[in-house]
């Protein structure tokens, strides 16, 4: 089933340059994903992933993609399987903008924190923030969290 997504750089004062991920995924698979891709095929430099990344529209991020005779184009080796189009081109857009289009999810890389943030599309038409994480999983033990009752808790201390 195709879930299109956006995954991109997150800009100033809300303001994103993306691309869209036709068969993208929820935070619970595409984090992990993301996580192996900036480790494994990028030795952790956020900003070569994020060029790589915003270089082509993509079918499917993966980190083996394996060459499939329908596809036109190769697969990108630790990236995945990239949309060979005409029209495809970089988006730029706003969170406080509507969507616009058939969306799911907006992932935005903030480079200087090696951070990924998630939001998903509303009903309304608006991006909502669902969930903030580190590329590097080990940073989120320490990143504190809150329970259903406003309570602060660490990871671990419950």
């Amino acid at each position: 089933m195709s879930t299109p997504t956006l995954i991109g750089v997150a800009a100033f004062r809300g303001s994103y340059t993306a691309r869209l991920i036709q068969f993208g995924e929820s935070p619970e698979v595409l984090v992990p994903l993301l996580r192996r891709i900036w480790t494994d095929t990028f030795g952790r430099d956020t900003g070569a992933m994020a060029a790589a990344l915003l270089a082509h529209d993509w079918w499917s991020l993966a980190v083996h993609p394996k060459p499939r005779r329908w596809d036109r184009q190769p697969p990108v080796p630790g990236l995945g399987y990239p949309v060979v189009a005409q029209d495809a081109t970089v988006r730029r857009g706003a969170l406080r903008e509507d969507v616009g289009g058939a969306l799911e999810w907006l992932y935005l890389l903030h480079l200087d924190q090696r951070r990924l943030v998630v939001y998903e599309a509303t009903i309304h038409g608006r991006w909502l923030r669902h969930s903030a994480h580190h590329l590097d999983p080990v940073e989120d033990l320490s990143s504190p969290g809150f329970d259903g009752d406003g309570i602060i808790w660490f990871p671990g201390s419950r």
